[in-house]
């Protein structure tokens, strides 16, 4: 699921419409929306008899996460903030689509879980300790590196990946530990991810954009989709639009913060470039 979803986002091909043997990619969201969502609440119904311990909220969000379209979110803030409206539009609009797929997916398996008698138990929204840190940035450096395998990356550029997902997630949990604030973490660890892409690009020769998504992809906010939808469902529409404003707002602060990275370090070469240029002239 986490390779096909990142050839998906990552080799797409840009065509007016959809293949004529092949269902449009909201569809597809749908049914992946679905595959997160409904194998989670199962499992945690037979968590009994299988003896196992299992949140269904980690599990489905970790299946949202990855049918995020970090690439065409990031992409799409490129192109408006350079002043590309129109290809702006288009991406985000794609974003939106794509979102709303995932959305009536998880929508549909929460409401089949419902139907089949199982009762999920409420979300714990608490933050969890900086204890847990490490291995939350060794995951971090895993969903990176296996983001860009899914995306045909090679091993190098899968380890560079992994290296600013590790980075990101760092600078996100601290931050978040010290402020307490989701948004200001993630733009922050996103600016960080944003410069280190454009850095290791120059150095290892690697598209920026690899390096710039895989690195915030574990920092897509799927938990809060996931927490909106049960919230709504569960007849709670005010924390439900809360959490999906979130979400909202954590994808903006991410491809905000990888645009803003980038663009730091290409001012600051073409400065250096323009003042050595100056002074290499009579």
């Amino acid at each position: 699921m986490c390779g096909g979803a990142g050839v998906r986002d990552g080799h797409r091909p840009h065509q007016a419409g959809p293949e004529p043997h092949r269902a449009a990619l909201v569809f597809q969201q749908v049914v992946g929306g679905v595959i997160a969502t409904l194998p989670a609440t199962l499992l945690f119904a037979a968590r009994g008899g299988l003896h196992l311990t299992v949140s269904p909220a980690q599990v489905a969000a970790a299946g949202v996460i990855v049918l995020l379209s970090g690439l065409s979110l990031v992409g799409g803030m490129q192109d408006a903030i350079s002043g590309a409206m129109v290809t702006a539009t288009a991406r985000l609009l794609d974003v939106l689509l794509q979102t709303a797929g995932i959305i009536v997916g998880v929508g549909i398996a929460l409401k089949l879980a419902s139907g089949l008698g199982v009762v999920l138990p409420a979300l714990d929204t608490s933050s969890t300790a900086l204890s847990q840190l490490p291995v939350q940035v060794i995951g971090a450096a895993g969903a990176g590196a296996f983001f860009a395998v899914a995306c045909y990356a090679q091993r190098r550029a899968a380890l560079v990946a992994a290296a600013a997902a590790a980075t990101g997630f760092v600078i996100f949990g601290l931050l978040h530990h010290l402020a307490g604030d989701t948004l200001m973490a993630s733009a922050a660890a996103a600016t960080c991810v944003g410069l280190a892409g454009e850095v290791l690009s120059r150095r290892y020769h690697i598209p920026p954009l690899v390096i710039a998504v895989s690195g915030i992809t574990p920092l897509l906010p799927g938990h809060a989709v996931y927490r909106g939808l049960f919230a709504t469902i569960n007849s709670d529409p005010i924390t439900g639009l809360s959490e999906m404003g979130t979400a909202l707002g954590t994808g903006a602060a991410l491809a905000s913060g990888v645009v803003l990275g980038q663009w730091i370090i290409t001012t600051a070469l073409r400065t250096k470039l323009a003042h050595h240029g100056h002074h290499g002239h009579p």
